[in-house]
């Protein structure tokens, strides 16, 4: 389903971009040792992120069939394809928030978190590739369907670590601090600017 994937990184295009500027204003505000700064440029990213990806994921399933067929998919395993981009589209909300937390991260020096959600995703997915595509043991045979479950279910458990890491105490980014989540321009601005740059 090589097709589906290629479109689900198209949704995630704005994303990858936004990532962009959230390292840089983040390693910015590291610099000028202004944690508070960082920590509120993280929120506001985070909070962009949800939106984007949140709107781009219920797009992405309510108009699968249409999409897909305007990309060029064969009507012999349009169905196939339709259901295992549904599913992708539910994981991309997952995926969107462990890149820009892992952006933001990156930003302040911490770059050993990309790498460990990474490994997760991928080990994860092999897994219950293996088990949800045959059926085997107590798992379904799902076929098509497992292979995108496998995939989601990746990316899912990748985001539980990156959220994990911003309740550490001792991390320079942490939802533990008392920072404000409101979307000012003074936060976004920057942080724009940056993506738009690149």
């Amino acid at each position: 389903m090589r097709l589906a994937l290629q479109i689900s990184f198209i949704l995630l295009a704005i994303i990858f971009s936004l990532n962009v500027g959230v390292t840089a204003v983040v390693a910015r505000r590291k610099g000028q040792n202004d944690a508070d700064g960082a920590n509120r440029t993280m929120r506001a990213a985070i909070l962009l992120s949800a939106a984007f990806s949140l709107t781009a994921s219920a797009l992405g399933f309510l108009f699968a069939r249409p999409i897909l067929t305007f990309a060029g998919a064969d009507p012999i395993y349009l169905d196939d394809a339709v259901i295992y981009f549904r599913i992708l589209c539910v994981s991309i909300v997952f995926t969107a928030l462990n890149l820009t937390i892992n952006a933001a991260q990156r930003g302040c020096g911490n770059t050993k978190i990309s790498m460990r959600t990474n490994i997760v995703a991928n080990v994860v997915n092999v897994i219950f590739n293996y088990f949800l595509i045959r059926g085997v043991w107590i798992f379904p045979k799902w076929g098509v369907k497992g292979a995108a479950a496998a995939t989601a279910l990746g990316a899912f458990f990748a985001c539980i670590i990156s959220i994990a890491t911003l309740f550490s105490k001792k991390g320079y980014l942490s939802l533990l601090r008392r920072n404000s989540w409101k979307l000012e321009r003074s936060l976004l601005s920057p942080v724009l600017k940056s993506a738009a740059a690149h």
